[in-house]
């Protein structure tokens, strides 16, 4: 016996521009799922419908008791009934409606344009964008619907933590949410990873590298301090094969570039531009908040060497909303059809406003300011529907294991200084007398001992020398707006490190109870200290410390990775 789909308990409504359907759970419920843009709240317990012909044939064919004001709509004509109209023209929101200036008034802030021709607003879809015109009663078209739930989806795959992946030849396991993000790599190639900290970005990068190695050469670009890094993880995790050779350029003095993989730090980057542009088929951008600025050298050539590739991936873990004047250049690479216009950025997204200034001489000028930040949520929502994917650690504590460790190899700002001191150290250290840097104290001491003697010093040369990459290393890590508890072996090095950070905390073998109790309770509750660097002695033992932990990994072990006892926990062994 066929189930009579007629009933007296199904109402149907008008709300906000959408129709909504109250009945029990029957066979309407395929019904109206298979409407575009329709969508079931479980709270209410109704389907919302756009207001549209497949929406007006269930409520008519199905016996639905329907209120006045969603009567007077279906009566006639919907377009012209209704007045005020949604539709889709491209991947725009075309908006019509009898002149009402309090609507002009809400599509100009919705950052709508007019189209005198076709007499019609045209808007960018976003969820704000539809939440605004359905509250203000506006009807959307079948084609708007779609439009909208297309948005939906991209939104939805941004923040995505499982995928269907595998990629043949990768010497390493990717949890499922670096499957999303190498999937997600692979569908749009020109793409921001901007996953936290400590969720395995430069993996996902070098496991589309693998599974794309038709586009070489391909060029990685990164902090001076993370250039062996590359080297490094690319040649433990990349297949063994002839597409996968590394090369690191050094320096300013360009040579020939033979290897598919090439590896180089910003800073030399526009000295090899003449070499790499219109070369390279796939590039890294890491660290990508290096090219915010517009006007710096190292931007302008990583746009160049950039622009024609047909692969770019960009990886920050910075937290990119912060300043949205800083991810410009970065979209302006990565979308360029998308956000072409500098200034039109800056006024909806920064805030931006002109201001008067005194230059100098005393002469006012009228410049624009686009430091501040504006509808943030819908810039959000941009990223995530073309270039963005982001995940938090909150996101994925599942599949992350209790405690991570990174091994981040540091060069030596200057290796003739420490082959010079490792080669010569009795005369090395009469040197340094001369220089001042040593007393002759020290020197006697040190050539009573001098096999302990020399490993120490060099210990302390290496550490000097490697200072500069540190200081890079750091720097990185506290644009993450993150905690940072730093060991090093030397109390001189953990002082200058206290001197280099404002604002930090420094324990040391010298450091007094109270002192180090003070510390300790500075870092854990003061919002604006998020640096505590400790020498491993002294802070390495009995200390429970927020953050990620960074050089020493025995005290990584007892003190910071204690933070980890309620979730996952990290570090980085620099040397």
């Amino acid at each position: 016996m066929e189930r009579n789909l007629f009933s007296a308990s199904r109402t149907a409504d008008l709300l906000n521009g959408r129709v909504v359907l109250f009945f029990g759970y029957d066979e309407l419920n395929a019904l109206a799922k298979k409407v575009p843009g329709a969508y079931y709240n479980g709270v209410m317990r109704c389907w919302h419908l756009p207001l549209c012909a497949d929406a007006r044939d269930i409520v008519v064919r199905y016996g639905f008791s329907v209120s006045p004001r969603l009567a007077a709509v279906l009566s006639g004509d919907l377009p012209v009934l209704a007045g005020k109209v949604v539709d889709a023209e491209g991947d725009r929101l075309a908006v019509k409606f009898p002149y009402d200036a309090d609507l002009v008034s809400l599509v100009k802030r919705l950052g709508g344009t007019f189209d005198p021709r076709g007499k019609k607003w045209h808007l960018r879809p976003s969820t704000k964008v539809s939440e605004k015109l359905r509250e203000a009663g506006f009807a959307f078209t079948q084609e708007a619907e779609s439009l909208l739930g297309s948005l939906r989806e991209r939104v939805e795959g941004s923040s995505a933590t499982e995928a269907d992946l595998e990629v043949p030849g990768l010497r390493a396991k990717l949890y499922g949410y670096q499957k999303a993000g190498v999937k997600f790599a692979l569908e749009r190639k020109r793409v921001l990873i901007a996953d936290e900290p400590g969720l395995g970005k430069t993996l996902q990068a070098l496991a589309f590298l693998q599974a794309r190695k038709d586009l070489r050469p391909a060029l990685i670009v990164c902090p001076a301090s993370l250039k062996l890094n590359w080297r490094r993880e690319a040649e433990k995790f990349l297949e063994e094969c002839p597409e996968n050779r590394v090369q690191v350029l050094e320096g300013e003095r360009t040579c020939e570039v033979s290897a598919p993989i090439l590896v180089i730090n910003y800073d030399v980057l526009h000295a090899w531009v003449p070499v790499l542009k219109g070369r390279v088929k796939a590039v890294v951008l890491d660290e990508s908040h290096y090219i915010k600025n517009r006007t710096a050298k190292r931007t302008k050539a990583a746009l160049e060497v950039a622009g024609r590739a047909e692969a770019v991936i960009c990886l920050t873990g910075t937290p990119i909303l912060n300043r949205p004047v800083d991810l410009y250049t970065q979209l302006k690479l990565l979308a360029p059809g998308e956000f072409p216009d500098f200034i039109k950025y800056g006024i909806r997204y920064c805030g931006g406003h002109r201001k008067t200034i005194v230059a100098r001489g005393g002469v006012e000028k009228v410049v624009w300011d686009f430091s501040g930040a504006s509808n943030l949520d819908e810039l959000n929502e941009r990223l995530r529907s073309t270039v963005m994917i982001r995940r938090l650690k909150e996101d994925v504590l599942e599949e992350l294991p209790p405690k991570r460790t990174v091994v981040v190899p540091v060069e030596l700002s200057d290796p003739a200084e420490y082959r010079k001191a490792e080669e010569s150290f009795r005369a090395w250290l009469l040197e340094k007398v001369r220089e001042g840097e040593l007393s002759r104290e020290q020197v006697r001491s040190a050539l009573r001992a001098e096999a302990l003697a020399k490993v120490s010093y060099l210990k302390l040369v290496a550490a000097k020398l490697k200072m500069p990459a540190v200081e890079e290393w750091v720097d990185n890590f506290l644009e993450s707006g993150k905690k940072l508890v730093l060991f090093a072996h030397h109390r001189r090095v953990a002082e200058y490190l206290g001197r280099k950070y404002r604002g930090s905390v420094v324990l040391t073998g010298e450091s007094g109870a109270a002192e180090r109790q003070a510390a300790v309770e500075r870092f854990q509750n003061s919002p604006e200290c998020r640096l505590f660097v400790g020498t491993i002695g002294a802070a390495g033992v009995g200390l429970t410390l927020p953050g990620e932990g960074g050089s020493g990994k025995a005290a990584r072990r007892r003190s910071a990775g204690r933070s980890g006892e309620g979730g996952p926990s990290g570090g980085a062994f620099l040397r």
